[in-house]
């Protein structure tokens, strides 16, 4: 019989940690510190995962276009500005919204805003001009208005701040639990036998996991696909 996933809520990952650890009586620790330990598991799990797989955290989302406007805010939830691919769709007209490319990116972006007429396919980069609020710089600007942009990107993993928040990592829980073991012996007592397991436990649970993560593909298509993008530009 399959076995289902579990998906752990903050509340049940506190709670199995005050129960193991025999928290209730401890008066140096509290759940707020217990939450920062395993959102920076989570941190480090998520950095290897984007490192490593890609698409295990691929989202999908929809960009609005309005005519005559260019910068376009990107989703709240995007890790690292990090954008699979833009698809522009209008009925029977779809196409690969292209990035412009680093060497040609100013002069490109302004040819493209020159005499526009209305049929040429859009382009973009990021510019990330404010902080916290990065944009899709789109050239030339939108001649029309509707949602015609759809974005897949790399979504950040889920961060636990109440109860009910969901640990969206689950293949890789048994770190986020040895890592908070670690920091918790570490506060403890640095360098003691229990903290030099759990440290050893942590690390060893991480080793699995990048393991794993280096072992993931989609399906068992182990086909190179070649590269022809450099080519189709030079067209």
């Amino acid at each position: 019989m399959a076995t289902t996933t579990k998906f752990w809520t903050w509340a049940q990952i506190y709670s199995k940690m005050k129960s193991e650890l025999d928290m209730d009586e401890e008066d140096f620790i509290d759940e707020d510190e217990m939450r920062e330990y395993a959102n920076d598991a989570i941190d480090v799990i998520e950095a290897h995962i984007l490192t490593l797989c890609d698409d295990y955290f691929l989202r999908r989302g929809t960009i609005t276009l309005v005519s005559g406007t260019d910068e376009y805010e990107l989703p709240s939830d995007i890790y690292a500005m990090k954008i699979r691919g833009v698809v522009y769709y209008n009925g029977a007209n779809i196409y690969d919204v292209k990035r412009i490319k680093e060497w040609r990116k100013f002069i490109t972006y302004r040819d493209y805003r020159y005499q526009v007429t209305g049929t040429e396919d859009y382009r973009y980069f990021i510019q990330n001009e404010t902080v916290g609020t990065p944009h899709l710089l789109l050239s030339p600007p939108a001649y029309e208005s509707g949602a015609y942009l759809e974005i897949w990107y790399l979504r950040q993993a889920n961060r636990l701040e109440d109860g009910t928040d969901v640990c969206d990592i689950p293949e890789f829980i048994s770190y986020v639990f040895d890592s908070m073991r670690e920091k918790l012996y570490y506060k403890e007592a640095a360098g003691s036998a229990k903290h030099v397991l759990a440290r050893e436990d942590r690390d060893a649970s991480l080793a699995r996991a990048i393991d794993t993560l280096s072992g993931m593909v989609p399906d068992t298509d182990n086909e190179i696909e070649p590269d022809t993008r450099f080519y189709e530009e030079m067209v």
